[in-house]
């Protein structure tokens, strides 16, 4: 097909098109009689596929090295999510300033413009909500982080080992009316830390999947959940410790215990994350 019947099925220009062609991100062959360009099907899908990445602002250097096979298309959009999380912000703190200075009683021109007025008034309340904002979440992020997975988990792990040598052959798992009714071998204490390996490298994809399907695919949210359930499964872990020499404690303060820090960082995160 011609450049004309291309730019029907793509949207593109022209210019556009050529400019492509000139970056070596697509190539058509050339009439051997008169040299106008012929375009295949091929040629048309890379064009959508180039134009579509554009418009997440993917650079040409990138789209290069993904047509090459160099890098991963699912690395190369996670890296631009995180330069438009960047420019989202920013761009937010900018129309917080151009409020200011059209809320301002005194509309001053170009030449008696005071910048440093409406950066002191910005660096006020306006400031500490956004740095309120960045605490909240860099709490969030740090809770689903991988150091916070790892000391949960080597938490649980010594929790067992210590326990293991003085723990009774059978231990208690279940309760009712303060009289246990079910009991497992101590070995079974050792479950926990594999449980924290389990939550994290098996069932993490599945759990990201499950966010998806309510959320926009995020990968922090996600890593919060799996640490949360992490929590819950060392607060369960010393739970049963406690309770194999007495009994009477509630499992249920137990578990609300394990609740109270994610979801207050929950919560403060979603705030922010809602006033952004």
């Amino acid at each position: 097909m011609n450049i004309k019947a291309v730019e029907e099925k793509t949207g593109l220009t022209r210019a556009n098109i050529r400019f492509y062609e000139k970056e070596n991100l697509i190539a058509p062959h050339r009439h051997a009689g008169n040299g106008y360009r012929i375009f295949s099907e091929e040629d048309v899908r890379e064009l959508q596929k180039i134009a579509y990445l554009r418009t997440l602002g993917i650079s040409l250097e990138d789209i290069r090295l993904l047509k090459h096979h160099e890098v991963s298309l699912h690395d190369v959009v996670k890296k631009q999510k995180k330069v438009l999380e960047k420019q989202s912000q920013e761009l937010a703190w900018a129309a917080v300033l151009c409020e200011r200075m059209l809320a301002a009683p005194d509309r001053a021109d170009y030449d008696h413009l005071d910048i440093e007025r409406y950066l002191s008034e910005a660096d006020g309340p306006v400031m500490d909500r956004r740095r309120l904002a960045g605490d909240s979440l860099g709490l969030f992020r740090l809770w689903g982080g991988l150091i916070t997975w790892s000391a949960i988990s080597l938490f649980c792990l010594l929790a067992a080992a210590a326990a293991l040598p003085s723990l009774p052959d059978r231990i208690p798992v279940q309760w009712s009316g303060g009289v246990p009714v079910s009991y497992v071998n101590r070995f079974a204490i050792l479950a926990c830390p594999a449980v924290c390996v389990l939550f994290r490298f098996c069932l993490r994809p599945a759990i990201g999947q499950r966010v998806a399907q309510h959320l926009a695919s995020d990968e922090v949210l996600t890593d919060f959940l799996v640490n949360g359930l992490c929590l819950l499964t060392a607060v369960i872990e010393i739970f049963i410790i406690v309770n194999a020499y007495r009994t009477g404690s509630d499992v249920r303060v137990w578990l609300c215990v394990s609740a109270v820090i994610p979801a207050g960082l929950f919560l403060a995160a979603a705030g922010q994350w809602r006033h952004r």
